[in-house]
């Protein structure tokens, strides 16, 4: 995991929320068809109107696929995160990429200056990155 991917959490998050808007969007905004049926086998026959609505299912499915992959994006970096041992790295990555807090104040959040919690979180994103490429191998 490296910072770039760290940092898209927050827009990911946000995308998410418009493609769930979308979505919902789509469903209600139904195409709607009109027409009339005549009810009964028997005279006298009465016609009734009749609305059926439909969603495209190809573009009900592009979004939904779409918004899946940023899920599943999502939930990779959290996992990611979660799995940090160490409480204060697991703090500065929390704040810093899943709340998306600007590093001065995740600094002074954990009591460092700007320019070590950068590079405590460059190592050791670093390291796990060695860490990942050596299990790989």
């Amino acid at each position: 995991m490296d910072k770039k991917r760290l940092s898209k959490y927050t827009k990911l998050q946000a995308e998410i929320a418009i493609l769930t808007g979308w979505i919902a969007e789509a469903e209600i905004n139904a195409t709607a068809a009109f027409d009339t049926v005549q009810s009964g086998a028997e005279f006298p026959y009465s016609v009734k109107p009749v609305v059926v609505k439909g969603v495209s299912t190809k573009e009900l499915q592009r979004l939904t696929t779409r918004k899946a992959a940023k899920e599943a994006e999502c939930k990779a970096i959290e996992d990611f995160v979660a799995s940090v041992e160490d409480s204060t790295m697991w703090l500065m990555l929390t704040q810093r990429y899943i709340k998306g807090l600007p590093l001065k104040q995740v600094a002074e959040l954990v009591g460092y200056s700007t320019e070590y919690t950068s590079r405590r979180i460059s190592g050791y994103l670093s390291e796990s990155c060695q860490l990942m490429s050596t299990h790989i191998n």
